[in-house]
């Protein structure tokens, strides 16, 4: 069943890794070890948790580049389960345009973002 997370939780963790970590985190062992080993504790949502339960980020979520990437990641990951932050609202905005804007562009398949987790390059902590 969906149910609601706070973004502030994420941000939490992220901070918490990013004080051990060094990025880029590049696979589950780096996140491990930065969370302080797979059979360690991590504290989430108010609950505590094996660091174990991170083997199932999938594959594709790496390498984790920085803090900001790591919240991004995250939270995508939160959203696949059907989970919904709380807060923010999930309805896209419609814009404003004249009716002489015509219908939005129909990109070729080979111009769209490839799947996966989505991420933030380039900036560094």
């Amino acid at each position: 069943m969906p149910g609601k997370f706070k973004l502030d939780d994420i941000v939490d963790i992220a901070r918490d890794i990013s004080k051990k970590a060094n990025y880029p985190l590049n696979d589950f062992d780096d996140l491990a070890k930065a969370l302080g080993g797979p059979k360690a504790k991590i504290k989430y949502e108010g609950k505590d948790r094996d660091v174990a339960e991170a083997r199932q980020i999938p594959s594709e979520f790496y390498p984790i580049e920085n803090e900001p990437d790591l919240i991004a990641k995250l939270a995508h990951l939160r959203s696949l389960s059907g989970d919904q932050p709380e807060g923010v609202s999930t309805t896209p905005a419609q814009p404003n345009l004249p009716p002489q804007a015509g219908p939005p562009p129909n990109f070729p398949e080979s111009m769209r973002p490839k799947k996966g987790a989505p991420g933030v390059r380039g900036s560094k902590p």
